[in-house]
């Protein structure tokens, strides 16, 4: 949001219930009441209480123009939750200064995402990034097939993709469905990458955060993290689950450390 006619702030409360803004990020609440939160300026500054007036009024006239919605009246008909409200966390006015990746590393990255924030991370760190399916259509097989084809064909350095498929059925309380989504990714992206890629190959696994399906928010749990090549020390993990990762070997707590361990003790430059 801007405007070019009065000053605003970043520095307003989040209206998203399931998160509350602790500087420039969002920490996660628990058992919180499904509807919007009031924004509310976080200091005296004028700047940020018009701000606050204005999120306001936006969330209240989006939920009067949701609510003559075709699309909701459709959805409400074969008894679906309608989307009523647009919410906002985390402002901020000025984007946070990074170093480039290929600085920091001397490598180039390539990003491939859904998010928005996902392209904004490659901007703000120097990576090429590309938008791949929306959610709706990431558990297809063929972009399944597809992704793991152009993944490894990709010229970068290091290239990262996030697929996003198993988080949704954590929010909605679905393990089924959640499993099958594991499943999926399993059997038409995962195989194709262990026979596509090369005995020079690093490959690393794991995830952003958990998300479990009784909470159906995003937790603190830790998370597992397989690092896969030719230089890697085998440990007696069988499996990638968080059993296995507590037995195994390697010595990283941190996602900021995984990148700087492989460096120092894996990369080889060809």
């Amino acid at each position: 949001m801007y405007s070019k006619h009065v000053k605003l702030s970043g520095n307003v409360s989040n209206t998203d219930p399931g998160f509350i803004k602790n500087g420039v990020w969002g920490s996660p609440v628990k058992n919180y009441e499904p509807k919007p939160l009031t924004c509310v300026s976080l200091d005296e500054k004028e700047e940020s209480k018009k701000t606050a007036e204005i999120v306001n009024d936006f969330i209240k006239q989006s939920n009067e123009i949701l609510s003559k919605s075709e699309v909701n009246r459709k959805r409400i008909e074969k008894g679906e939750m309608p989307a009523n409200y647009l919410i906002f966390r985390d402002g901020g006015t000025e984007p946070k200064k990074m170093p480039h990746f290929q600085d920091k590393f001397g490598l180039t990255l390539s990003m491939y995402g859904q998010l928005p924030a996902e392209n904004a991370i490659a901007k703000l760190i120097g990576a090429k990034f590309t938008f791949s399916k929306s959610l709706d259509l990431q558990l297809d097989k063929n972009f399944m097939i597809n992704a793991e084809k152009i993944l490894v064909q990709d010229k970068a350095d290091v290239k990262f993709i996030h697929i996003k498929g198993p988080d949704e059925p954590g929010h909605d309380n679905k393990p089924k469905e959640k499993v099958k989504a594991i499943e999926f990714i399993d059997k038409y992206f995962i195989e194709g990458l262990a026979k596509d890629i090369t005995n020079d190959d690093i490959v690393i696994i794991t995830c952003d955060h958990a998300t479990p399906c009784e909470l159906k928010i995003h937790s603190t749990d830790k998370v597992p993290v397989l690092i896969a090549g030719n230089q890697c020390i085998k440990d007696g993990s069988i499996k990638f689950d968080e059993e296995n990762a507590e037995r195994g070997n390697l010595p990283i707590q941190k996602a900021i450390d995984i990148f700087p361990y492989i460096i120092k003790n894996l990369y080889k430059e060809n």
